[in-house]
């Protein structure tokens, strides 16, 4: 019993010494300030100070406070890259004591973290010593410092109140963290990471609005080595705004050359909230998925993506891309890609077609206007981003196994595209359009204030009949199109570009069927003054012709036509505006003796003579008839002797024919007369008016 009471007495001494010396530990935690500050800063390589007092919790569970936390790479007292309210950090230091000494933190909550990221140019003020290009926005050791244990295990982390602010060139971000929660951290285990947070233009920022605002939430499972070189993401789901995406993630080779692969998709659904903020107008659902491999190649500063493969829309493109970042020696960003897609499908309003469209021969007008009849005023909205466009270089191919437009199939479509600074070429090709093929080269200088356009179509052996009932027009024209020809216009909105067009385009129709009711009504009223309209009467409204070749320019609204129909000839010369599809086009009509091609027949007295027409209205059905005043202009030259060879002769053989000839000079001096009384009367109705 004596042993046993001197048993207990040393025993309770002992804990009475271990007590009294744990409690002169713990008494004052902040003599452990400088080798806490020295650990941190060896292991980051960040500058630390700690402005508040370190504390000891004591249950539950044992915690380390630090309150009021500063870190940076130089001064962490001048405008701090991270700062923190307050750190708690759980720790098992049993687990160091052991044969096999092993770093066990059970947690570290941190909670209102304060970080300030800032870029100027090529200068980042997260960019660790040591390290000569901006790296990721994560504070990174530099070179040199400690290495990572090989031996670790975190029971968790947390981070609450937080706010991101991310400054690049003067574009704001700000990042609010509810909340980020890390569990179980281990090398090899299943980490569930789980955030939600806002990310939204800071207060006072110029593009700051409710609008801007994204809600997020992810969640997903994380695996890591042991020097944190190689991650795995899996199961993961992220919610911005309403829209949810899956994903998964590997990356490894983290300290070297980092190597990526994963899939991103966007389950079909709904995202008006989304679209919102990235000013996008669209209606109904959306839906993607995104697989690809990346490798991240600091030396040539590129981010290659192979074995890419996109499915949007029921369509799958495949290919590369690759990314190189620009140089301060003042190289731009560049693109390279070549991608295959399997099929397109687009559904719109069909657009004009260069030299076609619109009923019989005035839809060559209609169509001169690039973009099609509109049913309201053109977007004033910028067509391109310029300052975007000046910012990247790029060169690549897209090539389109099947491209359906509105049902019509171009299949093998190719587009060859190039841009340097702003200066963009582009070159189409469709091998089948239409029982024919379709190029088009188109060249946009965007380094100017004021883009210029270039584009130069070339359609060949064309079958003008389906492309008609493609395009929807109420023409019919059966034929072989050959066309070409070349445009240019400036400006950046529709209404700049279709009021500065310029260019001039040749086709040839080869033989067909075409619709010329129109002028044939118009014609008959003429023939009906010179004597009758028989012949004309004869004409059908759907004409096979053996020759239809044109010649079109246009010059803003302005359009000149001269085209051949047979033995028919046409000059048009007038308007057209597109936006309120209203055309006024004076034509000059005139048949012509031709017996190897003397489809149309007409009155001798109007053979040759150009027939004055007008028609207004409407591309999809313009009004059509004799021009009054070209008329009174043409009878008062011929009667009056000026309206050249061919009407004074017409004229000659009219009076020989049906007056005696003691009659004849005395007819045609009356004539004369009345050629003359009407032109008076035509000049005084033009000065009436004006």
């Amino acid at each position: 019993m004596r042993y046993m009471r001197r048993f207990f007495l040393g025993l309770l001494v002992a804990l009475v010494l271990v007590s009294g010396l744990l409690a002169w530990a713990l008494s004052n935690p902040n003599r452990f300030k400088p080798e806490l500050i020295a650990l941190i800063e060896d292991q980051t390589g960040l500058k630390i100070r700690i402005s508040g007092e370190l504390a000891w919790r004591l249950w539950p569970p044992v915690q380390l406070l630090a309150a009021d936390v500063s870190a940076d790479w130089n001064d962490p007292d001048h405008a701090p890259l991270l700062h923190v309210a307050e750190l708690r950090l759980d720790a098992d230091l049993l687990p160091l004591l052991s044969a096999n000494p092993k770093l066990k933190i059970d947690g570290i909550v941190i909670d209102g973290l304060q970080a300030k990221l800032v870029q100027t140019g090529d200068v980042a003020n997260w960019t660790p010593p040591g390290y000569a290009d901006v790296p990721p926005p994560v504070p990174i050791p530099p070179p040199g410092s400690a290495t990572t244990p090989t031996n670790w295990e975190i029971g968790g982390i947390a981070l609450t109140n937080s706010v991101i602010d991310y400054t690049v060139d003067g574009d704001h971000t700000r990042v609010e963290i509810d909340a980020l929660r890390l569990s179980g951290l281990a090398p090899g285990q299943a980490i569930p990471l789980s955030v939600r947070a806002h990310i939204s233009a800071p207060p006072g920022a110029p593009e700051a609005s409710a609008a801007a605002t994204l809600d997020v939430e992810l969640d997903a499972t994380l695996r890591t080595d042991a020097a944190f070189t190689r991650w795995d993401i899996t199961d993961g789901t992220l919610t911005l705004a309403d829209a949810l995406f899956t994903f998964s993630l590997a990356a490894s080779e983290l300290s070297t050359v980092p190597d990526v692969r994963g899939r991103l998709e966007l389950l079909k659904q709904p995202i008006p909230a989304l679209l919102r903020v990235l000013e996008i107008e669209h209606d109904g659902a959306v839906g993607f998925g995104f697989d690809f491999d990346a490798t991240l190649d600091p030396q040539d500063e590129r981010v290659r993506l192979s074995n890419l493969s996109v499915d949007v829309y029921a369509s799958q493109a495949t290919g590369s891309l690759t990314y190189t970042f620009g140089s301060p020696q003042g190289s731009l960003p560049s693109v390279e890609f070549a991608l295959d897609i399997d099929s397109i499908v687009l559904e719109s309003e069909p657009a004009a077609t260069v030299a076609l469209g619109g009923p019989g021969l005035l839809g060559l007008v209609a169509a001169a206007a690039v973009t099609p009849p509109a049913t309201q005023a053109p977007d004033p909205e910028p067509l391109l981003p310029l300052e975007a466009l000046r910012g990247i270089d790029w060169r690549g191919t897209l090539t389109i196994a099947k491209l359906v437009y509105n049902g019509a199939h171009f299949p093998d479509t190719r587009i060859e595209t190039t841009n340097r600074a702003g200066l963009i070429e582009a070159a189409l090709s469709m091998p089948s359009f239409f029982g024919g093929t379709a190029t088009s080269n188109i060249t946009i200088d965007a380094r100017r204030d004021e883009p210029l356009w270039r584009v130069t179509p070339v359609l060949s052996k064309v079958d003008s009949e389906p492309l008609m009932t493609w395009l929807d027009q109420k023409l019919y024209w059966a034929a072989l199109l050959l066309a070409n020809g070349e445009f240019e216009m400036r400006g950046n909105t529709e209404r700049e570009l279709v009021n500065s067009i310029t260019g001039r385009s040749r086709f040839d129709g080869g033989q067909g069927t075409i619709d010329i009711t129109q002028l044939k009504r118009a014609v008959q009223v003429i023939a009906q003054l010179a004597g009758g309209s028989e012949r004309i009467d004869a004409w059908p409204e759907r004409l096979n012709y053996q020759r239809l070749t044109g010649d079109w320019t246009v010059d803003g609204q302005k359009h000149t036509l001269d085209i051949a129909l047979d033995n028919m000839a046409l000059s048009m010369n007038g308007t057209y505006d597109p936006f309120a599809d209203v055309m006024d086009m004076y034509i000059d009509l005139t048949i012509r003796d031709e017996p190897e091609l003397n489809t149309f027949q007409i009155n001798s007295m109007l053979m040759g003579l150009a027939i004055p027409l007008r028609c207004k209205g409407p591309s999809t059905g313009p009004t059509c008839r004799a021009d009054e005043a070209g008329v009174k202009n043409l009878i008062a030259d011929a009667l009056t002797g000026q309206a050249g060879s061919e009407a004074t002769q017409r004229l000659d053989e009219v009076i020989e024919e049906q007056v005696p000839e003691e009659y004849q000079d005395a007819a045609r001096e009356l004539l004369k007369g009345f050629g003359i009384l009407l032109k008076q009367t035509e000049q005084q109705q033009q000065q009436q008016q004006q």
